[in-house]
């Protein structure tokens, strides 16, 4: 009896076409730039790859690798290796899990697709040592990213998280064959593949490796992100992250951390405001290079937000103990008075002079109208992080909270009834953002991510298990679309399409 050791590359190939009889299309970029190859040794059981390097295992081992971590949209396993010297036939069972956020093997989830998941040979089997042929049995051949490619073909709809039932790989192995390397990609439908991200990590500057990080923001294809120690660094696409001074002492002289950035443009200027503390306010201003630290009381600030156009510009900030302050451009931040609720705030988003939205603690909601402020009813007492507001047509249509024990409420303009969508977990949400009014996340507690695709909510793999603190949805110069998310322990995930 011989057993073997192997590691498969593996690369998602699949479509999104609302009939299912559309072509196929690449997820990721060109093959070259997915392929790794993987070489087989007999005797000692071990295999090497050009990138990443795995440990190998008795038996067939089976490592995904597509072009970022493992498991990012599948993950196989085998289980009952085996190897017939008489019949010259190596066979294992064979199991697909789908590490993605969407259904595999069907367009509508629900539907299977009658031709299911299909892993196929995209390169070899190629001996790379000793003499002879090996060769695939398979379920068929079929085209893909060339013609006659065997394949094995796994029926029915694979769920996120769930695994295929187990199916047989043969291969046709002479005895006098010492190692060889082939490669496998997936062929499959999804239902949505346009507005689903996948999630890689990020390296913060130098020094920040293992820096808190609070929020996120972007303007004009740029990226910002604050955090504990006074933080703030900036990502650009052809510069990469990297830390900008702010000299963010709090009215005690100490560096404090920053909770909250908003960002606007006007004209060639991107500027923003920052705010923070712990019970040492901060208030910064950035004119398009520098921050600048304003006058500060002790006030924590927790959140802020910006509304109308110069010259009329308008910011807002609020904190604990029901905190707000407002500021008219150019001026320095100025408390609201009076105060309407001792609820602390964590969460102000606003679009106009006259909307503005403050949430916070015990399931608290206010609107401010442009005279004064009008408590809502949120049906919960859960403490609310965060917000974020849709528009369609030009008009803001949909509005939804978020925060502890994983709540979520939802709106339709204007705003004054919210309901209870079911998020699906229990884990507190920090952060959200919209693309669409069909294409919103969120983020929290225990590395979860949700999205939400106009229907429902729907968890992803973030790959972490630490605190997700905010997400933002980036619009590039070229129209294209990515996302951002910050978290405790120098977190910086990139969420890209």
């Amino acid at each position: 009896m011989m057993r073997w050791s192997l590691v498969l590359p593996v690369a998602v190939f699949a479509a999104a076409c609302a009939d299912g009889n559309g072509p196929t299309t690449s997820l990721r970029p060109p093959l070259a730039q997915q392929a790794v190859a993987c070489e087989v040794t007999v005797a000692s059981r071990t295999m090497t790859c050009d990138s990443p390097s795995v440990p190998a295992s008795p038996g067939l081992a089976l490592n995904v690798i597509l072009g970022g971590p493992q498991g990012r949209y599948v993950q196989l396993a085998s289980t009952g290796t085996t190897y017939n010297s008489g019949t010259q036939a190596f066979t294992s069972s064979v199991t697909v899990q789908n590490t993605m956020a969407q259904p595999m093997g069907t367009t509508d989830g629900t539907t299977a697709d009658p031709n299911g998941t299909r892993i196929f040979f995209y390169s070899g089997p190629t001996v790379t040592s000793g003499t002879g042929a090996v060769s695939v049995v398979g379920d068929g051949t079929a085209t893909f990213t060339a013609p006659n490619q065997a394949y094995y073909q796994y029926d029915g709809v694979i769920t996120p998280g769930s695994t295929s039932a187990a199916k047989t790989w043969t291969f046709m192995v002479p005895s006098t064959v010492n190692t060889f390397a082939f490669g496998v990609m997936v062929s499959t439908r999804l239902p949505d593949e346009a507005v689903v991200f996948r999630w890689e990590a990020m390296t913060p500057p130098a020094g920040d490796e293992t820096n808190d990080f609070y929020h996120v923001a972007t303007a004009r294809g740029e990226v910002w992100a604050s955090g504990a120690n006074g933080k703030i660094i900036h990502y650009t696409d052809a510069g990469g992250w990297v830390e900008q001074l702010t000299g963010a002492t709090g009215s005690d002289g100490q560096v404090g951390p920053i909770y909250g950035i908003y960002l606007w443009v006007s004209g060639d200027l991107i500027g923003g405001v920052a705010v923070g503390g712990s019970g040492s306010g901060i208030r910064l201003y950035y004119d398009g290079s520098n921050w600048t630290r304003q006058s500060s009381g002790t006030s924590t600030l927790m959140s802020t937000t910006g509304v109308g156009t110069d010259p009329s510009r308008e910011w807002w900030a609020c904190g604990l103990g029901g905190i707000v302050y407002r500021a008219y451009y150019p001026n320095a931040f100025f408390r609201f008075s009076p105060d309407f609720t001792t609820n602390d705030l964590y969460s102000c988003s606003g679009t106009a002079t006259n909307d503005v939205f403050a949430a916070g603690a015990n399931g608290f909601l206010a609107h401010f109208d442009g005279t004064g402020w009008t408590p809502y009813t949120t049906n919960t007492t859960q403490t609310i992080f965060t917000q974020t507001r849709c528009s369609a047509q030009g008009a803001t249509t949909d509005m939804w909270l978020a925060g502890a024990g994983g709540v979520i409420r939802h709106a339709a303009s204007p705003f004054t009834t919210l309901t209870e969508q079911a998020s699906g977990t229990t884990e507190t949400l920090y952060g959200m953002d919209a693309a669409s009014c069909t294409d919103v996340y969120a983020v929290g507690s225990n590395g979860t991510i949700l999205h939400y695709n106009g229907a429902t909510w729907s968890a992803e793999a973030s790959g972490r298990t630490n605190l997700l603190s905010e997400v933002v949805i980036r619009t590039k110069l070229d129209g294209t679309r990515d996302a951002f998310v910050v978290g405790s322990g120098g977190t910086i995930l990139h969420g890209v399409r």
